[in-house]
Parts: C-alpha cells; sequence; structure tokens
C-alpha cells in the first residue's frame, strides 16, 4: 500500500501541471471558438450569455493557478519525502544517494516518477 502513495505523490505534480495547462488551452479555444462561431474578430457578449462566460473563465483561470500552486506545493513534499527515502535506501550506494539528492533538488517532479519506478515499484 506504501508503494502506492508514493507512486500518486510522484506522479502528482506532473499530472496537475499537464491538467492546468489543458484548463488554459480549453479556455482559450473555447474563447476563440465561440468568437469565430458569432462571426465577429471580438469577443461582445451580453447578458446571461456574457455572465457565463466570465464565470468559465474565472473557473479555468482559478482551476489553473490552483492546479499550478499545488503543484507547486507537491514538489516540496516530493523532494523531501523522496530524500529521506533514498538516504534510508539500503540498495543505493553512498556516491549515488548524493546524486539522487542533487537531481531531486535540479528536477523535482521529472526524476520523482523514475525514482520511484526504479527504488520503489520494485521492492
Amino acid at each position: 500500500m506504501k508503494k502506492f502513495w508514493y507512486g500518486v505523490l510522484a506522479f502528482a505534480p506532473v499530472t496537475l501541471i499537464i491538467l492546468s495547462l489543458a484548463s488554459i488551452a480549453l479556455l482559450f479555444c473555447l474563447i476563440f471558438f465561440l468568437g469565430m462561431g458569432m462571426g465577429v474578430s471580438e469577443i461582445e457578449i451580453e447578458g446571461v450569455l456574457g455572465v457565463l462566460l466570465g464565470l468559465l473563465i474565472l473557473l479555468f483561470y482559478g482551476g489553473f493557478f490552483i492546479g499550478i500552486f499545488s503543484a507547486v506545493i507537491l514538489n516540496f513534499v516530493d523532494i523531501a519525502v523522496f530524500c529521506v527515502h533514498a538516504s534510508k535506501n539500503s540498495k543505493i550506494e553512498q556516491n549515488m544517494k548524493v546524486v539522487w539528492y542533487c537531481l531531486f533538488i535540479a528536477m523535482q517532479s521529472g526524476i520523482a516518477p523514475i525514482y520511484w519506478w526504479m527504488y520503489i515499484k520494485k521492492e
């Protein structure tokens, strides 16, 4: 069960970043196609449709910032958790532990899934 939670922690920041970027891309596509469908170069929507579009923009931007903020927090948690795991892992030589520490600090969310795959999943 512990392997599962390490895996979730390893992949969560990358997943949040991808979902956050996808929400902004979806918002831009929505605005672009809505404007093209109306046959105008600038969207001038009033009334209920304007309020709904404003709420969608708020929702997508809010989701983007919450996702990115959560990913940053999880990156720091990743560094701490995986550095502690690497220090206690007897299968890793001492000089490789230093390399893993440097990789965790430098590459953060990109290296955690690799470490999880190499050392935690195979336990």
